[in-house]
C-alpha cells in the first residue's frame, strides 16, 4: 500500500511486510528500509541521511546517499549488530544488542 512519502504493507491491520520511507525533499530520497513481521520490527534496517551526492542511472545508492544506521531487530528487539555512522561515513557507534539489551 503507498501512502505519500512511504510504503507499508498490513495484513489484517497489523503491519507487516517492508516499509520504506522517503525524506521530505526535492529528491525524496531513501530515509528508512526495513521490515515488519505481525506489527514488529524485524531483520535488517537502515536509515540513510538526507544528502544527494549525484550518480547516474543505475549508480548503487550507496554511492550516491550517506548512511545514517544500519541494525537488526527479531520481534521488534533490537538484536544483534548496530551501526551507526556520521555524514562523512565514519563509524560513530559499533555495539551488538541481544534480545534489546546493549552487550
Amino acid at each position: 500500500m503507498n501512502s505519500g512519502k512511504s510504503r507499508k504493507y498490513y495484513i489484517n491491520g497489523v503491519l507487516d511486510g517492508s516499509w520504506r520511507e522517503w525524506h521530505d525533499n526535492k529528491t525524496h530520497t531513501l530515509k528508512f528500509d526495513g521490515h515488519y513481521v505481525s506489527g514488529k520490527k524485524d531483520g535488517l534496517w537502515e536509515e540513510w541521511y538526507d544528502d544527494d551526492k549525484g550518480g547516474t542511472w543505475g549508480t548503487p545508492y550507496e554511492e550516491q546517499h550517506t548512511l545514517k544506521s544500519r541494525c537488526h531487530y527479531v520481534k521488534g528487539e533490537r538484536h544483534g549488530h548496530w551501526t551507526e555512522f556520521d555524514l562523512n561515513g565514519v563509524i560513530t557507534s559499533d555495539c551488538e544488542y541481544c534480545n534489546g539489551i546493549k552487550q
